[in-house]
């Protein structure tokens, strides 16, 4: 699941805290729900980071993004 932000895509997987349990890993949930849940949370968890990022400039997304584009400028 990709997202533009600031002119680039932003994986949504990095909302994804390892380790976790997550509400879509319930098997309860068919794979279209399980999909569907997962996108909704971590599309809230997204537009939450735009609004709380100003006052930690060093979080685990923002950091993730950096190794990756440093990665890709190589």
């Amino acid at each position: 699941m990709i997202e533009m932000f600031e002119g680039e895509p932003l994986d949504l997987n990095f909302f994804i805290v390892p380790g976790v349990a997550e509400p879509w890993d319930d098997p309860e949930y068919g794979p279209e729900v399980r999909f569907r849940i997962k996108g909704e949370m971590l599309r809230m968890r997204f537009e939450n980071w735009k609004r709380e990022r100003v006052s930690d400039p060093y979080n685990r997304v923002d950091r993730a993004r950096r190794r990756i584009n440093d990665l890709r400028n190589k």
